[in-house]
């Protein structure tokens, strides 16, 4: 029966490949280099899973095998090896180590993603779809998201995030959901929050500041109206991933700057705290960190006098304006920009990052963490994890969580 040797062949080799793939062949293909390495390095237990499950189904191991079995099998040990290998070398052993149980429970949320669905939408309380701003008359959305029986004069902190995609895609329906219910659990009420997205055209969807304005006006909704939930207006720590990451940043960094608040200028939108996961930080290459990632990856040609791909992806897209004659604009939009000008003078930072991050380069991470005061700054390098490597339960997934709830415990406070 050539059911089961050619099943784990074909399933066996692909995943073999994916590895080889994203550390020899796709770096020079941000996009592909992106879903291959995000799926060989998030993926782990739900392939062993299958592989096991496979095995279970072919009929057993013949007694004398052929060439086909042989190949098989190993193909298959060498699949299940780097896998395994993959999956210890993203556990973080310097984080404390937890409970039996729970370890246990992390396992099989990564064995069975389904698990972690049904956990998220069980262990915390949901208030869904709030209008917190509208233009046009198209409403802006939020989430909050509570901690069970949380009561309305709780007075817990507040952890305000905001998704990823790249400022043109992405929603709170979808994009960070590991991490903002794991830290709900963690006592915290949870605002997860929409902005106005540009669109890959050249006419239509936001342009800048649109972005950044509405997670401004996400600011003051809390504010005005987080105490309800059970949350304190006063002790509040913005958050996002890639593209939410880097308004977070600008947000926390920029409390009093009239540009960013159309309308309501004289608002307080101060914050206590920022958590930035994989973000970008710097829009006109400072230390020239994108110029050499185009580089090392391929993505510039002889002519090194066009911008790096950031800056074009921005300028056609995002800010909508040419870099040479609207550089304010871009230097206004990057949080490196700001914090060099308040080293001494912002809230504390959480700064996440994967060393093998096709999309951002963790250089930027790292140069805007070392832009900021080292004793308000925790930076957190994950080893072997690409960019989005919280989508999934993984190991790499509850590092960061552990990382992340490590540096928001300073932030609690007692219940009045």
């Amino acid at each position: 029966d050539l059911l089961g040797p050619m099943g784990w062949l074909l399933t066996f080799t692909a995943t073999w490949s994916a590895y080889v793939a994203r550390e020899m062949v796709f770096p020079s293909s941000s996009k592909s280099g992106f879903y291959v390495g995000f799926m060989a390095s998030q993926l782990h237990l739900p392939l062993l899973t299958a592989v096991g499950f496979s095995m279970w189904l072919a009929s057993p191991f013949p007694a004398t095998p052929s060439t086909l079995d042989i190949l098989a099998a190993g193909v298959t040990a060498s699949a299940c090896s780097l896998m395994l290998y993959d999956f210890v070398h993203g556990i973080d052993w310097s984080l404390p180590s937890k409970s039996f149980g729970t370890s246990l429970f992390r396992v099989a949320q990564m064995a069975f993603p389904p698990l972690w669905l049904v956990y998220d939408r069980v262990s915390v309380n949901k208030h869904r779809d709030i209008v917190f701003c509208e233009h046009d008359k198209v409403a802006v959305l939020l989430d909050v998201i509570t901690p069970p029986n949380t009561k309305q004069n709780a007075n817990l902190p507040v952890f305000l995030f905001f998704h990823g995609g790249a400022w043109v895609q992405g929603s709170k329906d979808y994009v960070g959901l590991l991490v903002v219910n794991a830290v709900a659990r963690n006592g915290f009420v949870v605002v997860s929050a929409n902005y106005r997205l540009s669109t890959m055209g050249t006419v239509g969807g936001a342009s800048w500041p649109d972005h950044i304005a509405d997670v401004k006006r996400a600011i003051l909704w809390t504010k005005q109206h987080i105490a309800q939930y059970g949350g304190d207006p006063h002790n509040i720590i913005i958050a996002g991933n890639s593209a939410g990451a880097h308004l977070a940043a600008l947000a926390a960094l920029t409390p009093h700057v009239s540009q960013f608040q159309p309308g309501f200028e004289t608002e307080d939108t101060t914050v206590q705290g920022c958590a930035s996961l994989y973000g970008v930080f710097d829009f006109v290459d400072l230390r020239s960190q994108w110029r050499d990632w185009d580089t090392h990856h391929g993505r510039r040609h002889a002519d090194h006098a066009k911008p790096p791909i950031i800056v074009s992806f921005l300028q056609k897209f995002v800010i909508k304006e040419r870099f040479e004659t609207h550089r304010h604009l871009f230097e206004m939009a990057s949080p490196a920009v700001h914090a060099s000008k308040r080293v001494k003078d912002h809230v504390p930072f959480f700064v996440a990052h994967g060393d093998r991050d096709i999309l951002v380069p963790v250089s930027e991470a790292k140069f805007f963490h070392e832009t900021l005061d080292p004793a308000r700054s925790v930076f957190v390098c994950m080893k072997g994890g690409h960019h989005a490597f919280d989508s999934v339960p993984s190991p790499r997934a509850f590092a960061l969580i552990d990382h992340l709830n490590l540096f928001l415990d300073r932030f609690k406070q007692k219940e009045k």
